[in-house]
């Protein structure tokens, strides 16, 4: 009974060392991988291949979306939020500018073109060059004064500071997008915070301009299509 014993330990002994060898195995190369990845993503951060356009476009609408999942404590909490989150925008969107673009470069920069829908092969194309420069950095700078001016909004703060930030988004999105189907959905984008805003929160005749600028700057996106 002992020798068996002694045999089957003998047997299992080489099948424990080769489970060991595997899991040594496993974890140097998750080892590696990870070391690799992050080496990528630190590569990919200092070189002009980072979406820092997407980043831009994105950030803003992303943010506004999450105020909803906020719990209620009072509207000093959504403004604040958005205050800062125009911030940063604008710190970001003047660091991008400051240290990744080429101001002695007349052709387009930071050029993204990722696939989108493979149906209507529609390209998420966006870039830059010195003429959107100045109404990105003036969109940023307006849209941080604009918020900073609302705090008075009481009504609906949430639907009001989303409103700001989608708007922020689709101007952003106007500005940088290279392709006419992406700026339509980025005119669209900017349009449709402004008349919501207007209608909901201007003044007396707050109805009557909301149509006058939906008839006139919708009438004229029309056109895009065509």
């Amino acid at each position: 009974m002992i020798r068996d014993k002694k045999l089957h330990l003998n047997h299992l002994i080489p099948f424990y060392r080769q489970k060991k060898t595997r899991a040594r195995e496993k974890k140097i190369y998750f080892l590696f991988s990870s070391t690799g990845f992050l080496v990528k993503i630190y590569l990919v951060f200092i070189t002009s291949f980072f979406p820092w356009l997407t980043i831009l476009l994105v950030l803003p609408i992303f943010a506004g979306s999450s105020i909803f999942f906020f719990p209620h404590r009072g509207n000093k909490v959504y403004r604040w939020y958005t205050i800062c989150i125009c911030i940063l925008e604008l710190l970001l969107m003047t660091y991008v500018f400051c240290y990744q673009f080429q101001l002695d470069d007349p052709l387009t920069q930071l050029k993204e073109d990722y696939k989108w829908i493979n149906l209507f092969n529609f390209h998420w194309r966006l870039g830059i060059d010195g003429i959107s420069i100045g109404p990105i950095l003036l969109t940023g700078f307006i849209t941080t004064l604009a918020t900073l001016a609302a705090w008075t909004v009481t009504r609906n703060p949430r639907f009001f500071y989303f409103l700001m930030l989608a708007m922020y988004s689709g101007q952003i999105g106007s500005f940088s997008s290279r392709d006419l189907l992406l700026f339509f959905i980025m005119w669209e984008l900017e349009l449709i915070p402004v008349y919501l805003l207007l209608s909901m929160w201007g003044g007396k005749k707050r109805l009557y301009a909301a149509t006058k600028f939906i008839l006139y700057t919708a009438g004229g996106s029309i056109f895009l299509l065509s």
